[in-house]
Formats: C-alpha cells, sequence, structure tokens
C-alpha cells in the first residue's frame, strides 16, 4: 500500500477471532474484549482506513467497533486497497 503512496501504520494486536473460538457462544464475548483492545489502538491512530489480511479479523473488529474509527468504512484487505487506489474494477 505505501508503494501506491499511502501511509500505513501497523498494529500488531490480536483481534481475537482465533479461528472458530470466537464463534463459539461461551467464547464470543470474551473475544470481543480482546478486540476492544485492538479498537483502542485504532481509535489512537487517525485513519482514513483500516486493512486486515484476515477477513475474520476484519469482521471481528468491525463487531468490536473499528468501522466507527475509518469514517464508518468496513475493514479491507489490502489488496482491495490497493485496487482502489489504482481505480481497477472489483
Amino acid at each position: 500500500m505505501e508503494c501506491a503512496g499511502a501511509q500505513v501504520d501497523v498494529i500488531e494486536k490480536c483481534s481475537g477471532h482465533d479461528g472458530s473460538w470466537s464463534a463459539k457462544t461461551e467464547f464470543f464475548p470474551l473475544s470481543m474484549l480482546i478486540a476492544q483492545k485492538a479498537v483502542r489502538v485504532i481509535e489512537q491512530a487517525p485513519a482514513d482506513l483500516v486493512a486486515s489480511d484476515c477477513p475474520l479479523a476484519g469482521l471481528q473488529l468491525d463487531q468490536a467497533g473499528a468501522m466507527a474509527h475509518a469514517g464508518g468504512r468496513p475493514t479491507q484487505h489490502p489488496i482491495q486497497i490497493v485496487r482502489d487506489a489504482y481505480g481497477l474494477r472489483s
């Protein structure tokens, strides 16, 4: 994404998804607490977009509130952002 002119701030925090673990009813609340730690870091970074190379992690971050800090846009895969930066069709 940097090659397309974007400033990239890497945040290394767990999304709390971990495969099917967070999808289990008994673990979902705990998984959201873990994801909210990452969202708090996202809140501190003025960003137009949030990206994750893991689609499930992106969904988890969105459920935990990341979209509110990216102008209401859902977390995207980095290649989607590069595609949009170059004006390519989806």
